[in-house]
């Protein structure tokens, strides 16, 4: 375990225990669930943690962290105005984490998703989460995150310098387009790295919590964690070719 992974794991079990100590859930996906299941921790070229939260206890948790002791702090849309994303960024401002661009994290951190109740996956949501993606990508760069690296079809490209003109509360506004507050059956996190079809969940999934170990610390995951890696990354079991072995998050 590195040093940086050090610093993220102490975030994750003071995250866990803000969460358990008022009531809110949380649990542990993506790379971090599959460092849990395959490795016992750690995938050992990852370098960043993520959760998801239901959508409620997402907000309660942002209320929370006006109180966050010491140096800890939550970077999100409603606490930076130059932040770009629709998820938050729990971040330990005593340890710097420089991604390379004029604009990067407040320190070491950890990601946490929001899970919103949404609308059913199909053409329209499907369209709407691709213009979410890219408006995304719009705001990284406009707000300094990333640099642009033009997309390869016309079509993709046109579609960026239009929505380049909108600003940034225009284009946040976009996941209204998905979210159902009665929706019962589906969940979506809008702020994934993935296609739609690996970013909009059964709900039954994330109806509980089961526990995972993870550096010797027990967190919770999704109670339909393995159908849901099985899904997202076929066999995960199988550790993927050694030039895929590396960090995605820095330049």
């Amino acid at each position: 375990v590195t040093e940086e992974q050090s610093q993220m794991f102490r975030l994750l079990r003071a995250f866990s225990e803000i969460c358990e100590e008022n009531g809110l859930r949380y649990f542990v996906v993506g790379g971090t669930l599959i460092g849990a299941v395959r490795h016992r921790g750690f995938i050992p070229w990852d370098d960043d943690i993520d959760v998801s939260m239901p959508l409620d206890d997402f907000r309660k948790f942002t209320e929370l962290a006006r109180e966050l002791p010491g140096s800890f702090a939550l970077q999100s849309e409603e606490t930076d105005p130059r932040y770009p994303f629709v998820f938050a960024k729990l971040c330990d401002t005593r340890y710097a984490y420089d991604t390379g661009y004029d604009n990067h994290p407040m320190g070491v951190y950890i990601d946490i998703f929001p899970l919103i109740p949404a609308r059913a996956l199909s053409r329209r949501t499907k369209l709407i989460f691709d213009m979410i993606s890219v408006s995304d990508y719009v705001l990284q760069v406009k707000l300094g995150w990333t640099e642009f690296v033009p997309y390869k079809k016309p079509l993709a490209r046109a579609g960026f310098r239009m929505m380049n003109c909108l600003s940034a509360t225009r284009l946040r506004r976009l996941i209204a387009g998905i979210y159902d507050e009665k929706s019962r059956s589906t969940l979506c996190s809008p702020g994934g790295a993935y296609s739609a079809e690996k970013e909009f969940f059964p709900a039954e999934w994330f109806a509980g919590a089961a526990k995972v170990g993870f550096e010797g610390v027990q967190f919770d995951a999704p109670q339909g964690w393995d159908e849901y890696l099985r899904r997202n990354y076929g066999n995960y079991m199988e550790l993927p070719p050694v030039a895929e072995r590396r960090s995605s998050h820095k330049k």
